[in-house]
């Protein structure tokens, strides 16, 4: 898609056509994906954000980012690969990934680590500065109908929310499983 030099202008048109706001959507590219057209990448990501639309990059430190490109392209957040947080429990493996948590404090960039599978996991990464996770620890892949009726339950879905709106069948899962922790 982000070869597509009209990427980001079909992405705008889109949200248009379904009254989704720009600003909450957050769009994921990989490292590698930065390296086959850097010019044009950049202009899309440029143009995104001035649409509203975050950007995240991701699977951290799988690719060939340069600390250059981390400081030029747009991002406003960076996703830590989930090999490096598998690999905490290792010895000396969390030198590397405090690393890069150094780094993307430095370029003062908000930081997830993915494949956050245990409290044991978690309690690491806290150690380990302002980060945010995602992984199983905090959800397995569900149908959305699930996820708004256990919302419902807790309490936490707007009053003016529209579930009918939502698919009733299928295998709608959230993120892939990868739900978000704020």
């Amino acid at each position: 898609q982000l070869r597509d030099p009209w990427f980001s202008q079909k992405m705008v048109k889109l949200l248009l056509a379904n009254n989704f706001p720009a600003s909450r959507l957050e769009v994921e590219i990989t490292e590698t994906a930065m390296h086959e057209n850097l010019g044009m990448v950049r202009s899309t990501l440029t143009s995104l954000r001035n649409q509203g639309v975050k950007v995240a990059l991701d699977d951290f430190g799988t690719g060939y980012s340069s600390l250059s490109q981390l400081r030029t392209l747009p991002f406003d957040r960076i996703k830590i690969d989930r090999s490096f947080i598998r690999d905490l429990k290792g010895p000396d493996a969390g030198k590397l990934l405090g690393a890069i948590i150094s780094m993307g404090e430095g370029l003062d960039l908000p930081m997830v680590a993915e494949g956050v599978e245990d409290e044991q996991i978690l309690a690491m990464l806290r150690s380990m500065g302002q980060l945010k996770g995602q992984g199983y620890h905090y959800g397995r892949p569900e149908p959305a109908q699930k996820v708004i009726a256990r919302l419902s339950e807790l309490g936490l879905l707007a009053p003016d929310s529209d579930a009918s709106a939502l698919p009733k069948a299928g295998p709608a899962a959230m993120d892939g499983g990868r739900q978000k922790a704020g």
